[in-house]
């Protein structure tokens, strides 16, 4: 009886032990205590960092500073080395230049965008003071008129050439014989006189007779020579008696 009940303790302070040892013992995280992603463990370990293409922008800008640097330098180099053998270079650079012509570009467009505003106004305020006065005005001003009839030139010319493409051959031929005119191969040349040539800097060169005229046939002047005050014949001589 009393080894029965000394089996019985001891196995119960066995089990006693081990419940113990199970609830002592650390077990795994759970899901609610692990961080999500890595990010969180970034950020709990310290800042975030920046992404690949921030660190990419921030680097190009830092080249491109320093390349403006250095050319900046190399011209006040330029210029120190002209000063030294009389010549003087403007203190801005051509680059600096150029970016304040690109902005005078835009500031025209501006500019030009305001006068056809300015030029829109007048012209409403045109029409209202002849509207009081009863005298008609157009609707259109004149350069939108203009501005419709080169439209509507170009779309005649757009159908003509379409029209001209689509003809065969013979077609052309035809139209060529009868509004064309007379061809190159059937004109006569022109005989035009002899005339001595001119001098360029000590080089003789010849011109054409036109060439002073503007014209596309030569001057009269020494073409067709006439009679004036100084050439021609002399009059009849004056008989006397009579």
């Amino acid at each position: 009886m009393i080894e029965r009940s000394a089996f019985a303790t001891f196995a119960s302070a066995t089990a006693f032990a081990l419940i113990l040892n199970q609830f002592l013992a650390p077990g795994p995280a759970r899901a609610e205590d692990r961080p999500q992603n890595r990010s969180e463990i970034q950020s709990t370990d310290g800042p975030a960092q920046s992404s690949p293409a921030d660190a990419a922008r921030i680097q190009a800008a830092e080249r491109r500073a320093a390349a403006d640097a250095q050319r900046r330098q190399r011209y006040e180099d330029l210029r120190s080395r002209a000063a030294e053998v009389g010549i003087e270079l403007p203190e801005t650079p051509p680059w600096e230049d150029n970016d304040a012509r690109m902005s005078e570009r835009g500031r025209s467009a501006a500019e030009r965008e305001r006068r056809q505003a300015e030029r829109e106004a007048r012209w409403h305020q045109m029409q209202q003071e002849a509207s009081e006065r009863g005298v008609p005005m157009p609707d259109a001003s004149p350069w939108e008129e203009a501005s419709k009839h080169r439209q509507a030139m170009a779309e005649r010319y757009e159908a003509y050439r379409k029209t001209i493409e689509a003809m065969t051959d013979e077609q052309r031929e035809a139209a060529q014989a009868m509004f064309g005119g007379r061809s190159d191969q059937n004109r006569v040349p022109r005989a035009y006189p002899a005339y001595p040539p001119r001098r360029h800097y000590g080089i003789p060169y010849w011109e054409a007779p036109c060439h002073d005229d503007g014209t596309g046939y030569p001057s009269s002047a020494y073409q067709y020579p006439g009679p004036s005050y100084d050439q021609g014949p002399p009059p009849p001589p004056v008989r006397s008696g009579h």
